[in-house]
């Protein structure tokens, strides 16, 4: 039984199967909670309102390749975002597959370790951007394409037959233009590439040390058709027009400063070492984990038990002849500095919160480096148990991760439906500023993506895509830009025309998931504790007049991209409400609030009793007001509020009177 356990585990076929599984179990447990990410919501935009076609608009300028994959995706999946999750976990599946024959090669008599490394090479928690899966297929179909190339220029240098060598040869020179079109900066992954054949070439020749180097160079010089000739043309041929990806551009500060900049290289040389080879075991799981609520922390350990079922048939059953060759750890070692080495040339780092991404080219030494390490230790059950933990460690990792995109969806989901019910239309030009509870807002996008989406999807004619809707980041430069209030911000980003009217800013804001989203009116606003310090910079800037009351169409939300709508709950009633305030229609206020508190529902947040508490002031309904006095009275810096705000509400002299002895305190 045992034997024939073995021959199974042993068939590829077999083997890619069990790799998918493993892989459906640690990455998609959470796949129906996933949304849009980032990056997605210009390419979604774009791709809506002007074809396939703008994706060559779009990647023109850094990484030209991308735009044929995308557009083979979109074209089969649309906005169906179960299948581009299912086509990353096949192509990330197809890179461990790859990776497993690569070890093979090198490892011709270890099953056992061979196994272990596709295993944690497919689950290696460093690469936290799965859950992305429509802006970082890219990244993912990059890796399995270099595994690809890498496994198939060593069976062509292997290959007796010269019609088989010179055609793998090429394929494998195809592939590699094709993984570095897609990310230039997977370049270092050459490095482990020729390590490999090198090994393999070095084990399999008897004949002398001369003879061995001399047969190297000859069978390595067509292979360098792959990563020297996509240099040379990215070099010299290209010209790209985004500095982050533009070699020159970044080499420009090292001929400035040398030696500063050379040690500073180093320095992060080896701190990015220690988190491919080290720290992705360890970080992710600290953050990501540790602060899992109860249910979700007892499904994390489901899934690494679970992990570890699979993992340990699959390494249970396959056999193990030979050792570890040791000099392969030092192998390991370098393939992981040359993978990171363009990533540090480029003045990027490895963090596992933003950048997590830059572990990918430098993995496969990792991963090398890690089995020659854990072959190192002789009691084969403490090595069992070493190589489980890693997995449930992974994996638990993993499913942290995918908790955390998808509370992000929840709550972008969950802001975008507020402002539908909230907003009607906009007038032209508007600028949104707004904050999410969940996720940073670091690019503009982030806001008119989904903004432009709901309000203006109609298609578009031209070369380029004229944003209607546009945003701003909330950072320190544009704070200062809006509170002067003159001009306009503008730019044109991968053929995205943007232009920031500073004159018509509206703000939006939520200051926690269960909060409600406020429209800000910059006459009056009204800020809650939880509010950004920034919101309130801004707050007197925003004009709630861009929002548009006349001819009002019905708000069709995309539930493609923002999910099913929620429940009308209490922020349903804050937001009509709201909307009723803003038309005037203070008696409707009453109703909706009255309605909804007889129905159980109350707010989370004391900001947002504020509508009612001006709806009962401005009708003179003050006796109404006074159950509120010891609500408000607990959050000073609402009553503060309450009091300027109601003071000016109420028409009667002694309602105001009233009003400033209870609220005025």
């Amino acid at each position: 039984m045992a034997k024939k356990l073995q021959k199974i585990v042993s068939s590829p076929w077999l083997v890619f199967g069990f790799l998918f599984l493993l892989g459906g179990l640690v990455y998609l447990p959470k796949l129906m909670s996933f949304g849009f990410y980032k990056d997605d919501w210009y390419l979604m935009y774009d791709a809506q309102i002007k074809g396939t076609d703008f994706f060559r608009t779009i990647f023109a300028i850094d990484r030209p390749a991308r735009a044929p994959l995308q557009t083979l995706l979109y074209s089969l999946f649309g906005e169906s975002l179960i299948f581009y999750h299912i086509s990353a976990l096949f192509f990330r599946t197809f890179g461990a597959w790859m990776f497993w024959f690569i070890m093979r090669f090198v490892l011709p008599r270890t099953d056992r370790l061979n196994v272990i490394a596709a295993i944690l090479f497919l689950i290696y928690p460093g690469f936290l951007s799965q859950p992305n899966a429509v802006d970082f297929q890219a990244h993912i179909v990059s890796l399995s394409m270099a595994m690809a190339s890498i496994t198939i220029s060593i069976a062509a240098v292997r290959s007796e037959q010269k019609i088989l060598k010179y055609l793998g040869i090429l394929v494998a020179v195809v592939l590699a233009w094709v993984y570095l079109g897609l990310m230039e900066y997977f370049i270092g992954l050459e490095v482990f590439r020729f390590l490999m054949i090198g090994w393999v070439l070095w084990s399999k020749d008897e004949s002398t040390l001369r003879e061995k180097a001399r047969n190297g160079v000859a069978l390595s010089i067509p292979l360098l058709a792959g990563s020297v000739g996509f240099l040379l043309w990215r070099l010299f041929l290209f010209e790209g027009g985004r500095k982050a990806t533009d070699i020159t551009a970044q080499l420009s500060a090292f001929f400035t400063s040398p030696i500063q900049v050379g040690v500073k290289w180093v320095i992060q040389l080896g701190q990015d070492a220690f988190n491919v080879i080290a720290g992705a075991w360890v970080i992710p799981f600290t953050t990501l984990v540790f602060d899992l609520r109860l249910r979700d922390a007892l499904q994390a350990v489901g899934i690494g038990s679970a992990t570890v079922g699979i993992v340990y048939f699959l390494i249970k059953f396959s056999e193990d002849e030979s050792d570890y060759d040791k000099k392969l750890l030092l192998l390991g070692f370098v393939a992981v500095l040359g993978g990171i080495f363009p990533v540090v040339l480029a003045n990027r780092s490895i963090n596992f919160s933003d950048y997590s991404r830059y572990t990918l080219p430098a993995m496969a030494g990792g991963i090398l480096l890690l089995v020659g390490i854990l072959s190192l230790i002789s009691d084969r059950k403490m090595q069992t148990i070493l190589v489980l933990v890693l997995c449930v460690s992974a994996g638990m990792t993993h499913f942290g991760n995918a908790i955390h995109y998808s509370e992000e969806t929840a709550a972008t989901r969950n802001f975008w439906w507020q402002v539908a019910w909230r907003v009607p239309g906009f007038d032209t030009p508007t600028t949104l500023l707004a904050d999410y509870p969940a996720s940073a807002i670091q690019e503009d996008y982030f806001i008119w993506g989904p903004a432009n989406l709901i309000y203006s999807p109609e298609k578009q004619s031209g070369a380029e895509v004229i944003v209607p809707i546009n945003a701003l980041v909330l950072n320190q430069e544009n704070i200062l830009k809006v509170l002067v209030g003159k001009g306009a911000v503008s730019q044109v980003r991968r053929g995205n025309v943007t232009s920031a009217d500073l004159n018509n800013v509206l703000v939006l804001t939520q200051s926690a998931a269960n909060a409600c989203v406020r429209v800000l009116d910059g006459e009056a606003p009204e800020l809650s504790e939880g509010d950004r310090p920034e919101i309130a910079l801004v707050a007197t800037a925003s004009k709630i007049s861009t929002i548009s009351l006349d001819d009002v169409k019905e708000v069709i939300v995309p539930q493609s991209f923002l999910g099913a709508e929620p429940q009308h709950g209490w922020c349903f009633t804050y937001q009509k409400a709201s909307l009723a305030r803003q038309h005037g229609d203070w008696q409707k206020v009453i109703d909706l609030y009255e309605k909804s508190l007889g129905e159980g529902y109350y707010p989370s947040d004391k900001v947002e009793w504020l509508p009612l508490l001006q709806a009962y002031a401005t009708l003179g309904k003050t006796e109404k007001l006074k159950p509120y006095v010891s609500i408000l009275a607990e959050s000073p810096y609402i009553q503060k509020q309450a009091c300027t705000q109601l003071v000016t509400a109420a028409k009667d002299p002694s309602d105001k009177e009233w009003i400033g002895t209870a609220f005025c305190k």
